[in-house]
């Protein structure tokens, strides 16, 4: 049994031999011992030796290398870390910030105009002259308003000043007509909702500019739904000469607004007359009639009159209207 076991042993050390030539590995026969019946196999001290210094020279190199593997891995890194950041660099902001940017801006211009009609409300409101509104302006830009961008400077552009004014020279003075279909269209864009008709009451009057002078101003208001704006006003020495030269704007354009009416957000609303509201001289003047102290001053009847020097007025003598 025991010669076996030694051939399979002999067997099996020259295959071990055969197979580790290049590794200089040999086993020794004398080596060999049967503990328990169990073969064990040993290596010679040289070989031993050998192995160990093989060992601790090829895990050295490996550690070497290894080290050199992760320097140059984390200068890679380091490569396209800095690639990275330059790319991202040169690209320019995303939409994102841009998008907030002009939020920005567009609020600024929001305020900005928002103060601007504040300011000319208040600037109309209270008559206040152009070139104390120019300082308060300056004091603003200067100090008080925190937005990026500046309130106007001049003031004729916070209260919208025209640049040109269209006047036309009539018998006896000068006449200027704004218009009505402008400001009803400005009007009615604040209603909620825009109505399908509105009514006008028109208002005429004579308005002395001084006592001591005899220039008067004669202005044509409106009233729409308690909204008063002027349609034109006319400057001179007295009353208009010519009244046909007078209304001759006036009446052009209410005809067309008569017939045609003004369209609102792609409605349509009519215009309707409701009233003319004007004292008895006005209303002689208009209606080319006599004055309401003449002889013929009665509108209603064909009564005539009989003039008083103890009154220094005209008597209508008789009770029943004719």
């Amino acid at each position: 049994m025991k010669k076996r076991i030694m051939q399979e042993c002999r067997i099996f050390l020259d295959s071990l031999n055969n197979g580790t030539n290049d590794t200089n590995k040999s086993l020794s026969y004398d080596d060999i011992r049967l503990d328990s019946g169990i073969p064990v196999i040993t290596e010679n001290k040289e070989d031993s030796l050998q192995r160990e210094y093989i060992n601790s020279h090829n895990t050295s190199n490996f550690g070497q290398v290894r080290v050199e593997a992760q320097q140059g891995s984390v200068e890679q890194e380091q490569e396209k870390a800095q690639v990275n950041n330059n790319f991202f660099d040169s690209i320019p902001l995303s939409a994102s910030e841009d998008e907030e940017e002009e939020e920005e801006k567009f609020s600024d211009i929001e305020k900005i105009t928002a103060l601007t009609k504040q300011l000319k409300t208040w600037s109309v409101g209270n008559n206040i002259t152009q070139t104390a509104l120019k300082q308060l302006l300056l004091i603003l830009n200067e100090g008080y308003v925190s937005t990026t961008l500046l309130l106007p400077k001049d003031p004729r552009t916070v209260l919208r000043t025209p640049k040109e004014i269209c006047i036309k020279n009539i018998e006896g003075g000068q006449y200027w007509h704004h218009g009505i279909t402008e400001p009803l269209m400005k009007l009615l864009k604040d209603f909620t909702p825009i109505p399908n008709s509105i009514h006008l009451i028109f208002n005429f009057d004579g308005l002395p500019i001084f006592k001591s002078a005899k220039k008067e101003f004669w202005p044509i208001l409106a009233n729409a739904e308690g909204n008063v704006f002027t349609i034109g006003i006319y400057y001179g020495t007295g009353k208009p000469k010519i009244l046909e030269e007078y209304l001759e704007d006036f009446v052009t354009e209410m005809k067309s607004l008569l017939s045609n009416g003004i369209i609102i957000d792609e409605k349509l609303v009519s215009i309707k007359i409701k009233c003319f509201v004007c004292d008895s001289p006005a209303r002689a003047f208009l209606k080319g009639v006599c004055n309401f102290n003449g002889r013929h001053g009665c509108l209603k009847c064909t009564t005539v009159g009989e003039y008083s020097h103890t009154s220094h007025t005209v008597v209508f003598s008789t009770k029943e209207a004719n």
